[in-house]
């Protein structure tokens, strides 16, 4: 029995010996067939890679154009690309890209039929993102282009691309509420019957309170002679308070507008050279002194009534401003535009909400702000008519002076387009000037060529409660609001990423977050950038961070683009008062030159190396050239006879947000859109 059991034993061992070793083999097989098949996938996938990279490289050089604004090499790459990676993991960005491309042609492009078709084709191209990629990270720039492109269409005649317009007003879908304010706001500009209509539908049915508060805003500002019904309603019913409120509030507006009335208003630093005076005028206290009663007085009279004031013991009047209020249309898109302006010590602001005027009296309100310590007098005034009064504040021995009157106009002018106008003190600088003589303004320059003065800002406007600019420009036009391209020549941004800026900005060693920017200034609204051509940038620890032509986004000041110039290492500390200006300025205006305005800096005319060169220095040209504006910044040369400029280490800006520079630039003075950059360092 033992034995047999020993005899199966070693059967029972070798069996198990015999189905590990053929487990072995299976095992072995199945890990050689495996590592096939990872090979030939490796293989597959390696094919995939390389097609994909080479489809990728394809697209970023394509997007290389876009950055450089080329936007024919950019359309001519897009479309290779979508050809040839069918399959490509960008084509959505792709096709929006190469409707951008399309559609910036367009506005480079001469000839009504060609623009229209460029137009068309690139909406084609939208439609086809929006149809093949519905979940697609650019589908709302896509929305947004498509809107942009089928106002244009609908203002040159192409009615059939309301339905754009309509489909975009109706959304109810709360991701696309950014785009549905734009297409309101699209309708700005078109035909009352068109846009009533769709105005009355939403005060009516959006549920959206902020939606038709905005439509409220819209109809009194845009279409002031038609939006009484429609306020009116709005004020009666709308079920949210604040949408009541402002449709009560534009009533009042509208109705202002009817009556023919305005604020005349005149403000002028001085000097207040009698001591034994100043007990008349304490200083820090505002006083308000009756001038006349017997009607609005012309400058000169209004001045001399002043002088008599103070027995004629003050300095020469150095205009900061006039105008009259209400300034009607002064805003851009969904923003107003709030304007302070500097005599003496003080940044005085006539606020435009506490001003009630009626044909029997105006009342108001103007605030004094301490430009060193930022403290605050708000002084109420009132005139009848008839009145001219002064407001005078006294710092030492400096007077900030508003003087006040009473303006009735004729029956025919009681709709006045009438901005807060500000006008320039020229006569100053050319007398300083001729004082100098030339050989010793160009000593000066040499010598102190980095150091033009400091900047004295003559008006703050406030673009954002985020963002102010603070510009030594004296002189503005309500036309210029109206317009994408704001130029606001020498001047201080201040952009803060903490909040709402106080009326007038000053700087708290870091503590406010604010970026600052300074040198000439350029806004460019469809964009939501301002422009710094020989700017500055200093970051909110109050040091140099970039110079050069720079590009600053209004809502992210950090996210800063440097078109031409350098990063600097952040050791300069730059102080409040150390911000000097950046250029010298310009006294010197040629308002028609082969149809640019051209300010430069050179103290008469230019210089004339010959008859045909005209050498105009460092100076701005600007010009509007079929229905674009263009301002171009940089070294002039006018070359005449050839009827071209020639400008070195310039930039040339367009109202439809395209930006080119370069070390030298040839622009034809009849048609800016066939410039050429002729070098451009890397």
């Amino acid at each position: 029995m033992e034995d047999i059991m020993k005899k199966f034993g070693k059967h029972i061992i070798c069996g198990w010996i015999l189905i590990w070793g053929i487990t072995i083999v299976q095992a072995a097989a199945l890990n050689k067939y495996s590592d096939s098949v990872t090979e030939k996938s490796i293989s597959n996938e390696s094919i995939s890679a390389l097609y994909q990279d080479k489809g990728t490289d394809l697209f970023f050089k394509a997007k290389e154009h876009v950055f450089k604004r080329q936007w024919d090499k950019a359309l001519t790459q897009f479309e290779k690309y979508l050809k040839d990676f069918p399959e490509g993991r960008y084509q959505d960005e792709a096709l929006y890209w190469l409707s951008q491309s399309l559609n910036q042609l367009s506005k480079q492009t001469e000839g009504e039929e060609n623009i229209l078709t460029l137009k068309k084709q690139a909406i084609q191209k939208t439609d086809e993102i929006l149809r093949k990629f519905p979940e697609s990270l650019w589908r709302d720039d896509a929305l947004t282009l498509r809107l942009e492109i089928a106002s244009q269409l609908v203002l040159s005649g192409k009615e059939e691309y309301k339905t754009y317009i309509d489909e975009a007003v109706k959304t109810q879908k709360k991701n696309e509420q950014e785009i549905k304010l734009l297409a309101l706001h699209s309708l700005a500009d078109m035909d009352p019957d068109y846009v009533l209509p769709i105005f009355r539908q939403v005060l009516e049915t959006d549920p959206d309170s902020g939606i038709r508060k905005q439509v409220v805003s819209l109809l009194g500002r845009s279409f002031p002679d038609q939006a009484m019904p429609y306020l009116e309603q709005a004020a009666r019913s709308d079920k949210d308070k604040s949408v009541r409120t402002e449709a009560e509030e534009w009533i009042e507006k509208v109705r202002a507008r009817q009556i023919p009335v305005l604020l005349d208003y005149s403000i002028y630093g001085s000097r207040l050279l009698d001591k034994a005076r100043f007990a008349d005028f304490p200083e820090h206290s505002p006083k308000t002194i009756p001038i006349s009663s017997s009607g609005p007085l012309d400058q000169t009279n209004l001045i001399d009534a002043v002088r008599q004031v103070y027995d004629d013991k003050v300095s020469q009047f150095i205009s900061s401003a006039n105008g009259s209020l209400p300034a009607y249309g002064i805003s851009w898109g969904r923003e107003n535009i709030t304007i302070t302006h500097r005599a003496g010590d003080y940044q005085l602001w006539i606020k435009p909400d506490k001003l009630k005027i009626s044909e029997a009296l105006i009342r108001g309100e103007v605030e004094f702000r301490n430009r060193k310590t930022n403290k605050k007098h708000d002084v109420s005034f009132q005139l009848i008519p008839g009145d001219s009064k002064l407001i005078v504040m006294r710092s030492s021995d400096k007077l900030s002076l508003l003087l006040l009157q009473f303006m009735p106009l004729e029956p025919e002018s009681t709709q006045p387009v009438s901005p807060q106008t500000l006008t320039a003190d020229v006569k100053e600088i050319n007398e300083i000037l001729k004082k100098v003589g030339p050989q010793d303004i160009v000593a000066r320059f040499e010598k102190e060529a980095d150091d033009h003065g400091k900047l004295d800002a003559c008006a703050v406007f406030t673009l954002k409660p985020h963002v102010q600019v603070h510009t030594a420009r004296k002189s503005f036009s309500i036309e210029e609001f109206q317009k994408n391209l704001v130029n606001f020549e020498q001047a201080k941004a201040v952009l803060s990423e903490k909040g709402t800026l106080s009326p007038i900005y000053i700087p708290t060693n870091g503590s406010d977050e604010a970026w600052t920017l300074l040198g000439d200034i350029i806004w460019l609204k469809n964009r939501e950038c301002l422009i710094g051509f020989g700017a500055p940038l200093v970051d909110p620890d109050r040091k140099v961070t970039a110079q050069g032509l720079i590009l600053v986004p209004l809502q992210e000041p950090a996210s800063y683009q440097i078109l031409k110039g350098k990063i600097l290492e952040k050791e300069q500390l730059l102080l409040p008062e150390d911000e000097r200006r950046t250029r010298h300025y310009y006294p010197t205006i040629s308002s028609n030159v082969q149809g640019w305005k051209i300010k430069t800096t050179l103290h008469s005319g230019p210089s004339l190396s010959s008859k045909d060169k005209w050498d105009f220095s460092l100076s701005q040209a600007e010009r509007s050239y079929k229905g674009r504006d263009w301002i171009l910044i940089g070294r002039i040369l006018l070359v005449r006879e050839e009827r071209q400029f020639i400008a070195r280490q310039a930039a040339l800006i367009n109202s439809d947000g395209d930006i080119v520079y370069g070390d030298e630039i040839q622009i034809p003075t009849d048609d800016p859109t066939k410039y050429k950059v002729i070098k451009k360092q890397p």
